[in-house]
């Protein structure tokens, strides 16, 4: 029994978490100065005028309806920036954080492009085209309903979630909605909730705690992309912490900039008729409730 003991004491350990290569090293063009001794900027640093109306933070578009530099119409299949005004087909990100909106947008035939009927931030309060606003709950256009023999709902939820693109150092934000609502939900349930287990008690890992690899695949009919989400490993224990501030960053910063952002947002449908409503079978994860209250 003793021996039995002593090879387990002296089993290798559980290796430590791997980091991937692409690291949230410090972005501070002033460390070269630390040779000079400390200097303390104080909390005057010229840009106390600065709100958020001023910030322009980078949504990364598929689908994008544009042209680039050239003029030449951007592909679907590709992630635009529209800061950078450049495309990618694959992003290297750390999540950080993830905040819910409604929206019901339609596509304007007229007018060759998407338009907002009704959207709300906070998810209580829905602002309409005309200004006007109504309560979210009970929300006859947030309804499942059979439309032309399919069940489908005008208005549906959005899932905002804010990362730090690894290359650039640079917060952005990815937009999930209507066929591409299903790959967050199905990615946060597989990496996310409930998957850790502590002291025998169950609890999530944070949205920071992996490397996230995001690419497009075209649909089956080949009419829009469809966003693929793939986990890598677990970061180092200090690129989650500086992902953990950059999350409270986001949160109290950049949060106000998400009307600003949803302008600039296109469909995820490709073509005016997915655009138009919202399709029951898009949503596996996403049922009608039985008591008819919204999401």
């Amino acid at each position: 029994m003793a021996g039995k003991k002593d090879a387990l004491a002296t089993k290798d350990p559980a290796p430590a978490p791997v980091a991937t290569d692409l690291a949230l090293v410090q972005n501070d063009e002033l460390a070269a100065l630390a040779a000079l001794g400390d200097f303390d900027f104080g909390a005057d640093d010229g840009l106390e005028e600065i709100g958020a109306e001023d910030i322009k933070l980078a949504a990364k578009v598929f689908n994008f309806k544009g042209v680039d530099a050239a003029g030449d119409p951007i592909p679907p299949n590709v992630f635009y920036d529209t800061v950078e005004e450049t495309t990618k087909k694959q992003l290297s990100l750390v999540l950080l954080t993830l905040n819910k909106s409604n929206e019901w947008r339609e596509y304007d035939e007229a007018e060759g492009r998407s338009k907002i009927r009704c959207r709300s931030f906070d998810r209580e309060t829905g602002e309409m085209e005309d200004g006007t606003t109504r309560p979210c709950q009970g929300c006859p256009d947030a309804q499942w309903r059979t439309e032309n023999g399919k069940r489908a709902r005008r208005c549906g939820p959005v899932y905002n979630v804010f990362a730090v693109d690894r290359e650039s150092r640079q917060p952005c934000v990815i937009r999930f909605k209507r066929t591409s609502l299903p790959v967050i939900q199905s990615h946060l349930n597989k990496h996310h909730i409930g998957r850790r287990v502590v002291n025998g008690r169950r609890a999530n890992y944070p949205l920071f705690a992996f490397g996230v690899t995001a690419s497009l695949k075209m649909s089956e009919d080949k009419k829009y992309a469809i966003p693929v989400l793939e986990r890598g490993p677990v970061l180092a224990k200090q690129e989650i912490e500086d992902a953990a501030e950059s999350a409270k960053y986001v949160r109290e910063a950049l949060l106000p900039a998400l009307r600003k952002l949803a302008e600039k947002d296109t469909d995820e449908s490709g073509v005016s008729t997915a655009a138009t409503v919202t399709r029951a079978e898009d949503f596996a994860d996403d049922a009608a409730p039985a008591d008819g209250t919204r999401f």
